[in-house]
């Protein structure tokens, strides 16, 4: 796909670890295990790429949530993703809903997150994308790199790098205009690694 060769040569260029989210289809044989019917399944997927370029590890959306449903297939495997980098550091990786219900490998201890969280989508008592970030990784005492999309203001703002729950680096756009920040935090790795900062480890 054009978008992952660009960001291919983004990763490449800037020596960096690049997680994306974008929209891939898959071609099945229609009405074969579940195939639509129009031969093609459509996935929110995260892919990651090493400083390289190279491909780490590919993701497909479990969980779909509200309208997605009419246009994303969830995915059935049951394989968690995961994949290692040169800096000695293991990652899991889910999408935005997901988070509700996945749970990463119990030795997997750092998480990349990349989200399309709308806040208050569940009413005034449903948690902001923060909020949700901020409980999952301290129930789950695990470090959680989270990158919302914010292309709806503050109806979808809320991105941070947390640690057993602790914001190390947070960011809320409180407008109605799309804005972006890039955080950047140090954080101690699972395995004892240290994970370098957004110079190295980067969302979009």
């Amino acid at each position: 796909a054009p978008a992952v060769a660009k960001a291919s040569c983004i990763a490449r260029e800037l020596q960096v670890v690049l997680v994306l989210d974008l929209l891939t289809r898959q071609q099945c044989e229609a009405g074969i295990s579940g195939c639509p019917d129009d031969g093609q399944r459509i996935h929110n997927t995260a892919v990651a790429l090493d400083e390289t370029g190279s491909l780490l590890s590919i993701y497909h959306k479990r969980h779909p949530f509200g309208d997605e449903h009419d246009y994303v297939d969830g995915s059935s495997t049951a394989e968690k993703a995961r994949f290692t980098t040169k800096f000695g550091v293991t990652f899991g990786m889910f999408i935005c809903f997901d988070l509700m219900f996945e749970l990463s490998d119990p030795d997997v201890r750092d998480i990349v997150f990349p989200t399309d969280w709308v806040n208050n989508v569940l009413g005034p008592l449903g948690p902001g994308a923060r909020e949700a970030q901020s409980a999952w990784s301290r129930v789950h005492g695990k470090n959680l790199i989270a990158a919302n999309y914010g292309g709806f203001g503050r109806h979808s703002s809320g991105s941070g790098i947390y640690e057993s729950g602790n914001a190390v680096a947070s960011f809320f756009n409180p407008s109605e205009e799309p804005r972006s920040q890039l955080l950047i935090a140090d954080l101690p790795g699972g395995n004892g690694a240290s994970i370098p900062d957004a110079a190295q480890t980067v969302l979009v």
